[in-house]
Parts: C-alpha cells; sequence; structure tokens
C-alpha cells in the first residue's frame, strides 16, 4: 500500500508540474517532473521488493515476461528523452513550440503511455504476483488519467498546432492510417 500511495504522490506531482507550467508559473514548482518521476521509480522499487523472490512459472515464461518489460522500458525511454527534438521542445523560442508528429508521435498523441503500460504489465508477469499487477494498475490508471489532463488541457496551450495534430493523430490507439506514418516518418 506504501508503494501505492508514493506513486500516487508521484503522479499528482507530475500534474502539479503541468499545472505550474501553464498557470502558476512559480519557479519553486520547475522540479516537481522530475521529483514526480523519482516517486514513481521508487514505488516500482518497492513493489518489486515486496514480491521478491518470485513464485510459480518456469524460467522461459519468466525471461519472456523480464525481456518484454526491458523493450518496452526502452521503448518508453525512446519516445520521452529521444523521439523528441531537444531544440525545438525544450528550448525557448520565439512563442510556442510546434508539436512533434513525426515517429513514434506519428503512431498516436500518447505513445509513451503505452510501453508504459506494457512495462509494468510485463513487470507484474515476470513478478508472478497479482499484488504487483494491483499496484502497477493504479501506477497504469495514473498515468492515463496524467495524459488526458495533458491533451486536453496542457497540450493545447503549449504547442501552437496541438489542435491540428488532434485532428490527425489518434488520442491513443494507432490506426492503420497512423501506423503507415510512423513507419514513414
Amino acid at each position: 500500500m506504501t508503494a501505492v500511495i508514493i506513486g500516487s504522490i508521484g503522479f499528482l506531482c507530475c500534474f502539479l508540474y503541468d499545472h505550474n507550467s501553464i498557470r502558476l508559473k512559480k519557479s519553486f514548482l520547475h522540479p516537481f517532473f522530475s521529483i514526480g518521476c523519482f516517486l514513481i521509480a521508487v514505488s516500482t522499487g518497492l513493489v518489486i521488493r515486496s514480491c521478491w523472490p518470485r513464485q510459480g512459472s518456469s524460467f522461459f515464461i519468466s525471461a519472456v515476461f523480464l525481456t518484454a518489460a526491458i523493450l518496452f522500458l526502452g521503448l518508453l525511454i525512446y519516445t520521452l528523452f529521444f523521439a523528441l527534438p531537444f531544440a525545438e521542445t525544450y528550448q525557448d523560442t520565439d512563442g510556442p513550440p510546434a508539436v512533434c508528429d513525426r515517429g513514434v508521435y506519428a503512431l498516436c498523441r500518447h505513445p509513451g503511455v503505452l510501453w508504459f503500460a506494457g512495462f509494468y504489465f510485463c513487470l507484474a508477469g515476470f513478478l508472478g504476483s497479482g499484488k504487483a499487477l494491483r499496484a502497477f494498475g493504479v501506477l497504469i490508471v495514473w498515468n492515463i488519467l496524467y495524459i488526458f489532463y495533458q491533451d486536453r488541457i496542457v497540450f493545447p496551450e503549449t504547442f501552437s498546432n496541438y489542435g491540428a495534430y488532434q485532428q490527425t493523430t489518434p488520442f491513443l490507439i494507432p490506426d492503420r492510417n497512423s501506423t503507415a506514418a510512423c513507419i514513414k516518418t
């Protein structure tokens, strides 16, 4: 239960960071996104520790789940930190930045959520624990609520062309056209 509370506080810090970036503009709240990510990582570590050593399934099944979890984590890290052009996204420019609509961001508007959920489902499968699945399920729900907030409130005020991006790119579930656009770009 402590891990779920810590992870929930982590997501609340992320919400506060985004709210601050568009409304409050308080400099002391700038670190809240990093704090939130750290608390989510601590929460994950606490769940792993409480479910280790794992019980049950075969080495092969465990290896498949662990490999898939690592793959999803790699996709998440790539999507959040490497797929976005740094200068266009994070550095101060004249006016609001343009949205990135290439690569994984052509697939759907929030591909990181897919990788986040995949990582936690596979990690729970690796741990072979209903307790881990429930705790990670809470983090996945928080993440989905967070991206709804970003998609409807934060990003339209942050990115100059977010409305057009919303019209052309699926919210969360890729379709045939978005998959083709992702592959092409």
